[in-house]
């Protein structure tokens, strides 16, 4: 073999070699099981319940300025395709409210302004040092595995956070003028 071919064949087998690297190819296999896949998941979203309007990730407020108010209690309520929270409350107007998913996106808070009182009889988690105070109430319908009583060193604001298995889109709203409901999709 002369050294010109050899060299011409070694520069094919690199050329070959690093266009393979540069361009990673599926085997048939893959190939083969990617639509089948693709084909079960539709087929699971479509028997899945869908959401009714409303529901996000985003950061959502409700509600008007108002000021007295006590949280008499805290119930939960489950739907085919939602878990519902009903915040009940005292007055005559449902209070300005704000719920949102927390950096890590696995507690979604709510805030309930112009709310001094809570006699749902939930401690805040922890202290004004830090340490544990009160306890989660567990819920147990996934994503959401309980919720628990935010400390807040505000006399006219309640915060409760939602804890989640993972991130879950959610929706805000008032059905009477003393409830807060808060939705959350639930995994089926």
């Amino acid at each position: 073999m002369s050294q010109v071919s050899f060299f011409g064949h070694l520069w094919l087998v690199l050329v070959l070699l690093f266009s393979s690297l540069a361009c990673p190819r599926t085997s048939t296999v893959e190939r083969e099981r990617e639509p089948a896949h693709e084909q079960t998941q539709a087929v699971e979203q479509d028997d899945a319940p869908a959401l009714p309007d409303g529901f996000s990730t985003s950061e959502q407020q409700i509600g008007e300025p108002t000021d007295g108010l006590t949280l008499r209690s805290i119930e939960t309520r489950a739907h085919e395709s939602f878990l519902r929270f009903v915040f009940e409350l005292d007055g005559e107007r449902p209070p300005a409210t704000r719920a949102r998913l927390l950096e890590d996106e696995r507690v979604i808070e709510v805030s309930l302004h112009g709310v001094r009182m809570d006699e749902t009889g939930n401690r805040p988690l922890v202290d004004e040092t830090g340490e544990p105070f009160g306890s989660i109430v567990d819920v147990d319908v996934p994503p959401v595995t309980g919720f628990g009583r935010k400390l807040v060193l505000d006399d006219s604001l309640i915060a409760y956070e939602i804890r989640l298995s993972n991130p879950a889109s959610f929706r805000l709203g008032s059905d009477e003028p003393s409830r807060i409901t808060l939705d959350v999709a639930t995994e089926n």
